[in-house]
């Protein structure tokens, strides 16, 4: 265990903004930086003043940060400008930033190529380019933009480059895999190069890596081992092409199990999954259930022999503890599972079930069945709770489907509009009453889903709180064509942000979209204590 420090920079709020299908607003950004401050990030980049109207906002209204140095990123002065008569210079030096990160040509394919400039001059633009910001922040980074293809392709001219931004008095030379091609033994070896051979001291040595997430990661990591004391990456990933180093895998990385210390307080560490999971949310976008660290599924636990190990001590099939990272173990219930997996499931729903119990092996016997029969309860652990207490005889009977029908209309409108309405017409029992209820809706689910909260509500006023978040359909058998077996997944949530999955299996579509909401219905109202009538 090293002990040693590692600097953490974010480049969310720029790189990550150039992702396909990503539009932070202003309000994104000030939120994405408060949180990175909190966890103890070293930089946050917000962006580049000047680019386009938001980051002109962002940077005027700046939210004030405790922990982190608030940066803004640009590039060297422009062939044929002095430093002090370039306006993205002045705009970066006016800004309200604190520390200044630009990025410059290394790859003399570039130089060449893309500024048309004498190799001389490029250097030239990186020596001024730092100094003025250094001057006037106190602080300037050096982006070397394509660093490993330059070098491998011109170690001399790509060493002199950073050489020049060393000079001049940056206070990181950022080494940058712009391409995503290096492989993570060629980073090792050239970052190794770049301190013991061009004299860049590790403590003066950023990395950061693009295009490929999980090699991003990789390559951040091996150029840490080799001597690297500052990372870059984004919140998942987020990035052009295929993503960015991601900071929420390297960050346990580095300090669970590399020993190193970052800005991160081991105190803080639990609060990752919240931060990543909060950012997806943010985005509008599903978190990813296998990322490392914070995924859902990062600690599940599936096969009987594997939970059986786990009860007995979760490090036989855990790297860390999920607790460290502010996440949870689950264990999942399918045809693959034993008995251990069971007694887990049910300890974790509050069901205190002796392991010699005779009831497990008919309960195991079921649940497989189900599974065979395409009920996944590994992705709806409501339904699994419904299903285990209905057979042990703990679920209330707060209401009865007695029957339902639905019609869908395609038609004008008196616009002269094609329109398809839908109508769902349903009986209900709820005790020694029977409701019939008719409800439009936006399809024929929501039809449904209207009618029967129209039928439940007023007895059981607790639904009210309670809305779909997500509705999901996967067919199990498609050799049936259209006859084939549909799986519907419920998503739901109440107001205080609590969420649950349901399901149901049926050849008809709206049978198992019905079977799904009715489980929905009922769990929300046995977890909110509701008294049946």
């Amino acid at each position: 265990m090293t002990g040693e420090r590692i600097y953490l920079y974010d480049t969310t709020l720029r790189d990550g903004a150039q992702t396909q299908g990503v539009d932070f607003s202003v309000t994104d950004k000030v939120a994405i930086a408060r949180d990175l401050d909190r966890i103890g990030v070293d930089y946050i980049e917000g962006g580049w003043p000047g680019a386009n109207p938001t980051d002109d906002q962002f940077f005027a209204e700046a939210p004030d940060l405790d922990r982190a140095t608030f940066t803004a990123f640009g590039m060297t002065r422009r062939p044929g400008r002095s430093a002090a008569n370039d306006p993205q210079l002045t705009a970066l030096a006016q800004s309200r930033a604190k520390a200044v990160c630009m990025v410059g040509k290394t790859w003399d394919f570039h130089v060449d190529v893309a500024l048309n400039i004498p190799r001389d001059e490029n250097l030239d633009l990186i020596r001024d380019s730092i100094a003025a910001l250094r001057a006037a922040k106190g602080e300037a980074l050096f982006d070397a933009e394509h660093f490993f293809d330059g070098y491998k392709r011109n170690p001399a001219y790509a060493a002199s480059c950073i050489s020049a931004a060393f000079e001049a008095g940056a206070r990181w030379i950022v080494l940058c895999d712009t391409n995503g091609g290096t492989l993570p033994h060629e980073i090792d070896a050239i970052v190794r190069e770049v301190v013991e051979r061009h004299g860049i001291p590790g403590d003066r040595l950023g990395i950061h890596c693009h295009n490929d997430t999980e090699n991003a990661v990789a390559n951040s990591l091996a150029a840490v081992r080799a001597g690297a004391r500052m990372v870059q990456g984004t919140i998942n990933g987020l990035g052009e092409r295929c993503g960015n180093a991601n900071l929420v895998s390297l960050i346990p990385t580095l300090m669970l199990k590399m020993g190193y210390e970052t800005g991160v307080r081991r105190e803080d560490l639990p609060l990752l999954t919240r931060l990543s999971r909060a950012f997806d949310d943010r985005l509008n976008r599903a978190p990813n259930r296998h990322a490392p660290y914070v995924g859902a599924s990062a600690f599940a636990h599936k096969g009987g022999l594997h939970v059986s190990a786990v009860e007995k001590d979760p490090s036989s099939y855990e790297h860390v503890a999920p607790e460290l990272v502010g996440n949870r173990r689950e264990i999942v219930m399918s045809d693959q599972a034993g008995r251990s997996n069971l007694v887990a499931r049910l300890r974790d729903i509050g069901m205190a079930v002796d392991a010699k119990d005779e009831r497990l092996a008919g309960l195991l016997d079921l649940v497989k069945q189900r599974d065979g029969d395409g009920y996944a309860y590994d992705t709806a652990e409501a339904s699994f709770e419904l299903l285990v207490r209905r057979e042990l005889g703990d679920v209330p009977r707060y209401f009865e489907l007695l029957r339902f029908h639905v019609t869908d209309e395609r038609r004008y409108n008196a616009l002269g509009r094609m329109v398809v309405e839908s109508e769902a017409v349903v009986r209900v029992r709820i005790g020694g009453e029977v409701r019939m209820e008719v409800a439009d809706g936006n399809g024929p689910v929501h039809a449904l889903d209207v009618a029967m909260r129209k039928a439940l509500e007023p007895v059981y006023p607790a639904l009210a709180r309670v809305s779909l978040s997500d509705y999901r359909v996967r067919i199990l058998a498609a050799k049936d064509g259209t006859g084939a077996m549909p799986r519907v997944l419920i998503r739901s949530a109440r107001s205080d942000g609590t969420e649950w999955s349901t399901l149901g299996v049926s050849t008809n579509i709206i049978e198992a979209s019905v079977e799904a909401l009715a489980d929905s219905y009922t769990f929300a109202l046995m977890k909110s204590e509701a008294k049946p009538v």
